[in-house]
């Protein structure tokens, strides 16, 4: 009881499994990534020298609770085996961070003016896929 078959057949559409996974994240009492990091993500991926924004994402990165961390990692490693594949899933750096961006990225609370928030996750989440192994 309370266990999850995933030889069932309810499994075998990657989209009901890649929708469980993003309401898990969205459903989370407290984003994946803290909401007071949001300005400092923000402000690193405005730095003009690509060198500078991974470092400064880097410490970021490092700066978030070891469990939060060691998700994004994870989670991260995961969508770089899916970028491997994407040839036939047309999952690139870039679609994959319109797809998670707005979902690690959020704030705690909703703004007035979603627009705002809209780009910039799907950069940070692209170039956290191009630059992982930089950044981990």
């Amino acid at each position: 009881e309370g266990r999850l078959d995933l030889d069932s057949a309810e499994w075998d559409d990657i989209h009901v499994v890649t929708g469980a996974l993003k309401l898990f994240l969205r459903e989370l009492p407290q984003p994946l990534v803290p909401p007071f990091l949001l300005p400092h993500f923000r402000a690193a991926l405005a730095l003009s020298e690509s060198d500078q924004c991974v470092s400064q994402i880097r410490e970021l990165i490092g700066s978030m609770p070891k469990p939060n961390r060691d998700t994004l990692q994870c989670l991260l490693e995961h969508l770089c085996r899916v970028i491997a594949h994407s040839d036939k899933n047309r999952m690139t750096p870039h679609n994959l961070g319109i797809v998670f961006g707005p979902t690690l990225f959020r704030p705690e609370q909703e703004t007035s003016d979603p627009a705002a928030h809209a780009l910039y996750p799907g950069q940070l989440v692209q170039l956290m896929l191009t630059d992982f192994a930089s950044l981990f």
